[in-house]
């Protein structure tokens, strides 16, 4: 497949929010999946809908709030890192094993690029560059 250029910023801007919601519902799921859960069961712990842990879980809720995402990941204990500081639980995070890893990404466009992805070596932490 030939990549092709992204030609404008809302078109960046667009796939870069689909890839960060789409990292989201990954590690959403990732988490529920490792502590055996359904989703209603997850939605029923955390006060909301099946529905929409499916929505999240499927990159399909691009308006969920930052109250739900903060008690989705408090609750499968995923970590959000910003600045060197988890900000569900407010610690300081040390990063040993740092490895920058290039992502292939292709649309259903025939539009390819390329991600650049911080691996911080935990099963619920990865950073987009």
């Amino acid at each position: 497949m030939k990549k092709k250029s992204i030609k404008t910023k809302e078109f960046k801007e667009e796939i870069q929010l689909g890839l960060f919601f789409m990292g989201i519902g990954d590690a959403i799921y990732k988490a529920r999946k490792k502590m055996n859960l359904r989703q209603d069961e997850l939605a029923q712990k955390t006060s909301t809908t099946q529905r929409i842990i499916s929505q999240i879980e499927n990159a399909d809720n691009y308006n969920m709030g930052a109250k739900m995402l903060f008690k989705l990941f408090k609750f499968l204990k995923i970590q959000m890192i910003i600045d060197g500081y988890d900000v569900i639980t407010g610690q300081e995070i040390q990063v040993g094993n740092r490895q920058i890893l290039d992502k292939d990404v292709s649309l259903s466009n025939n539009t390819a690029f390329t991600v650049k992805v911080e691996d911080l070596s935990s099963d619920n932490l990865c950073r987009c560059l």
